[in-house]
């Protein structure tokens, strides 16, 4: 748990995505916020990816 907890803390940008109280998806990445922007991580609810908009 520690090992994600630092993740979260020094990621540049992170993005969540909610669906009302649930954490349906997330994303991580680091950036010199210039040029450079590195997706590292990217993670959705499997029943998420299901639903229709």
């Amino acid at each position: 748990m520690l090992r994600l907890q630092r993740m979260i803390d020094n990621a540049d940008i992170m993005i969540s995505a909610w669906d009302r109280d649930k954490l349906v998806g997330i994303a991580r990445a680091l950036t010199d916020f210039s040029y450079c922007c590195y997706l590292s991580d990217l993670a959705a609810d499997k029943v998420m990816e299901l639903v229709k908009s």
